[in-house]
């Protein structure tokens, strides 16, 4: 059974827009995050992040994963990561931030589908330890 479509797609960007609304070239800052929560399992939340993780779009990300957790108290927070290019250490707070938000409501948070710069950089912190890491939601 499909995945039911809670939450909006935002986007998140530092103001430098071409006309149409897009990103301008060189400028690839846009943050685009959809929720859903599982019909099989309604305490997992699905939560796919796409573009760049960053010092200007950590914080609407930090907004945005803290909302879908105090909602209400949630088993497992999976985030689909495969469209993540590219990650610093300002989202790297928020993806610990909202580990420990999950937690306190004895929850799990898992990081699925990491492209392979984002994986080096979630290794070599030391956090994928604690992390659930892995290529899919089961």
């Amino acid at each position: 059974m499909p995945a039911s479509h809670l939450a909006r797609e935002d986007r998140v960007t530092d103001g430098r827009l071409d006309p149409s609304g897009r990103a301008a070239p060189g400028s690839n800052l846009a943050l685009r995050m959809e929720v859903s929560r599982s019909d099989e399992r309604d305490d997992t939340v699905l939560v796919r992040v796409a573009g760049e993780i960053d010092c200007y779009t950590a914080p609407e990300l930090r907004q945005h994963l803290f909302g879908v957790v105090d909602d209400r108290p949630i088993a497992r927070l999976d985030l689909d990561m495969a469209a993540v290019d590219f990650i610093d250490s300002t989202g790297l707070g928020v993806l610990v931030a909202a580990l420990q938000r999950v937690r306190t409501d004895g929850g799990e948070l898992h990081l699925r589908n990491l492209q392979r710069g984002t994986a080096k950089v979630i290794e070599l912190t030391g956090l994928a330890t604690a992390f659930h890491v892995g290529t899919s939601q089961t």
